[in-house]
């Protein structure tokens, strides 16, 4: 699997690109501030050890360790336990212990290393490790990024300038959305529920700092003052008694229901942490807990106007108030728990039933109200709650005559039965337009584009993805592409290898060209067929060599005329040897480029051949030939080239200078004359007899001759005419 590292400068989208990722594909996500509820003990998370947390031991050796909370704050309210890196440790762990079981996941994490001091990186690093193994790994990080590069796969570079583009693998300008689509590969996380998890929201709920008991407290104090000043009511005063006892009510459970906004947040966040089964079900038993508070609360008030009328005693007014307290209080649940509004849209909207109550029941004011309007309190379950009581304590207008309690329920259940409504017809729309985006994300994950950049991310591992796809690529040429990608990475590694022994044998080869300076002779020059150095490294001193070889033969021909002739005469006779042309061994390792300085030792059997032609022509061709030589720089015959040689063009530009400089001090006419005279002259040397060795080179030869065999042919040829 892959780890991929997305970075960029301070506000340049890393953040929105991850939350992207989230919203596309299914995946297991913690946020830079990942929320978990602070009152929660650690020690209480269900299916996790707590003790392989690198700082757990000093909460066992205090022994605290059953005591220590997550910390934080919720609703206003700060709760000590631990630190923000602590937390950030505690979600990366528990991530890392929930996904051992499974494999193939997406886990996209925002910056792990935040709030997290240098002694605890390579545990985070150990455990990232660990983690690739088996999942694709995509994080955010500002901080110590040269860790995470040097650990990543690919690395995604977002701009502040250019969002709608990005940077992958040096790769410039890949379309952000063809980006995000590339991230698809992994599976989300597949919960299952325990009886673990059920005790994990009871302990939880029902903790000190759970709000349950807060609300318990409250109730007992309310109804306890309700008991003492409402004790003794007299008949009549039914109409006031339930009042002031729906009020107590809805006083009561309205601090634990505006808190189900930021439960809803924390809740969702600590399920993307995979603290607990799914978010669903966790919503679910909290609309049940929050029902069941009502209910108990409902009893306790039906209760206590009991004790202190006696007259409201049948189980259908028992039912009566406990749908009339659901219909206030019920949108809290709603839009709270289901809904992605923030807390003060959620207190507004969720008044709202409170609030038209008192408006159109017309209970506060029975036959008061403009006609149109009014029609209104058939509505409201408060309306036939009134109608309950006896005639005598209050007279509404046009009550049912029958079935009274059954039109309450209707009436209370008739706001949820809207909000659900609502909530379905937006789901099918969001639906619907969600298909008509996957349909268009499905046939741009089928271009070409698509399957080269996710095979760049993940290699040979997307291929089934994109099988799966039916990417518009052949399998073929998905396969063909995918070891091209491979291959490439490969032979770029191959050849930052092959620059550094080239840098390596540069210095040995040309300390191998000094010593051709002091005139040694050697053997012919053999060429290896594996030889990887460049001649051109050589060539860089061969231009002074050139330079002092002309300026010695001005002196000889001086100095040694008829006498030298002489002695190669006499060498010819005693050896009659024949100038060979030099040959190449295909396992020898010395580089042409060392050996062809020291040619010189061709010069002495050449000078044989042309001393058999002085001997039939007399000193005045020799004077000739050597005239000829000298004004036009003649070169000696050209070496033959390599068809398959591939350091040609790379050897050329390092020699051109030198030659050229060699050219101009051996003779100023080769400007102007160019290959015709060197040509003419080679013509004329071979009717003489005089063969000059022409090196041939091996078909394999990696090394270029014709940047280092020119120069020294120079050489020779001057050479030979002495």
């Amino acid at each position: 699997m892959t780890l991929t590292v997305c970075v960029g400068s301070s506000g340049s989208g890393k953040t929105t690109f991850l939350n992207d990722v989230h919203k596309s594909h299914k995946c297991t996500y913690i946020r830079q501030y990942h929320n978990l509820r602070p009152f929660i003990a650690v020690s209480a998370i269900p299916n996790f050890d707590p003790t392989k947390l690198p700082y757990w031991d000093i909460y066992m050796t205090e022994k605290k360790a059953h005591n220590i909370i997550v910390g934080g704050t919720i609703a206003g309210q700060f709760m000590a336990g631990l630190s923000g890196g602590q937390r950030k440790l505690l979600l990366f762990e528990l991530i890392f212990q929930r996904t051992l079981q499974q494999d193939n996941l997406l886990i996209v994490l925002d910056e792990p290393f935040a709030g997290v001091t240098d002694d605890f990186v390579p545990f985070i690093v150990e455990r990232l490790n660990e983690m690739r193994k088996a999942h694709n790994i995509l994080l955010v990080t500002n901080d110590h990024v040269n860790t995470l590069k040097k650990m990543a796969d690919n690395t995604v570079t977002v701009s502040a300038i250019d969002r709608s583009t990005v940077k992958i693998n040096g790769k410039e300008g890949v379309d952000r959305e063809l980006a995000l689509l590339a991230m698809s590969i992994g599976d989300a996380y597949q919960h299952t529920a325990s009886n673990k998890d059920l005790k994990f929201f009871r302990d939880v709920e029902f903790s000190k700092q759970g709000g349950i008991l807060t609300v318990v407290v409250f109730v007992v104090f309310t109804y306890g003052l309700f008991l003492l000043m409402f004790w003794d009511s007299e008949e009549g005063s039914e109409a006031l008694v339930l009042i002031a006892g729906g009020l107590i009510t809805y006083l009561c459970v309205n601090p634990y229901f505006l808190q189900l906004v930021d439960w809803r947040i924390f809740m969702m966040e600590e399920a993307e942490a995979l603290l607990h089964s799914s978010k669903t079900m966790n919503k679910t038993l909290k609309t049940l807990l929050t029902l069941g508070l009502l209910f108990v609360i409902t009893l306790v008030q039906f209760g206590c106007m009991e004790a202190v009328l006696g007259t409201l005693t049948t189980v259908e007014f028992f039912i009566a108030i406990l749908f009339d307290n659901l219909s206030l209080s019920i949108m809290f649940i709603c839009l709270g728990l289901y809904t992605d509004l923030s807390d003060q849209a959620v207190q507004i909207f969720g008044t709202l039933p409170f609030l038209f109550m008192i408006f159109f029941s017309t209970t506060f004011s029975p036959g008061a109200g403009v006609r149109g309007m009014k029609e209104l309190r058939y509505l409201f379950s408060r309306f036939y709650l009134w109608c309950m009581l006896p005639d005598d304590v209050v007279e509404m207008e046009e009550c049912p005559e029958s079935n009274t309690l059954l039109y309450l329920v209707l009436a209370s259940l008739f706001t949820p039965f809207c909000f659900v409504v609502a909530k379905l017809g937006m789901s099918f729309y969001a639906n619907r337009h969600q298909s008509k985006g996957k349909a268009t994300q499905r046939e741009s994950m089928k271009t070409l584009e698509f399957a080269e950049l996710q095979l760049e991310l993940f290699g040979e591992k997307s291929l089934k993805n994109l099988k799966d796809l039916g990417s518009s690529v052949s399998n073929e040429n998905l396969q063909k592409l995918a070891e091209t990608l491979s291959g490439g990475r490969g032979t770029g590694d191959a050849e930052s290898k092959i620059s550094k022994n080239d840098n390596k044998k540069g210095d040995k080869n040309r300390k191998r060209s000094k010593i051709s300076k002091k005139g040694s002779k050697s053997a012919s020059p053999s060429f290896s067929s594996t030889d990887s150095t460049s001649p051109s490294i050589a060539m860089t001193e061969t231009g002074g060599t050139v330079g002092r070889t002309e300026s010695k033969i001005g002196k000889n021909d001086n100095k040694k005329g008829d006498k030298d002739r002489k002695s190669n005469k006499s060498k010819i006779g005693k050896k009659g040897s024949k100038s060979a042309s030099p040959s190449f061994s295909p396992t020898d390792s010395i580089s042409p480029s060392t050996a062809m300085p020291e040619t010189e030792g061709t010069v002495g059997r050449t000078e044989s051949k042309v001393s058999r032609n002085d001997n039939k022509k007399g000193d005045k061709d020799r004077k000739s030939n050597k005239s000829k030589i000298s004004k036009k720089g003649s070169k000696s015959a050209s070496p033959s080239f390599s068809p398959t040689d591939s350091t040609l063009s790379t050897a050329m530009p390092v020699t051109v200078s030198t030659v050229g400089r060699a050219e101009s001090k051996v003779t100023k006419n080769d400007n102007k004359k160019g290959d015709k005279d060197s040509e003419s002259n080679r013509s004329k040397i071979s009717k003489k007899g005089s063969k000059s060795a022409s090196p041939s080179f091996s078909p394999s030869d990696s090394t270029s001759p014709s940047t280092t065999a020119m120069p020294v042919a120079l050489t020779t040829v001057v050479r030979a005419v002495k």
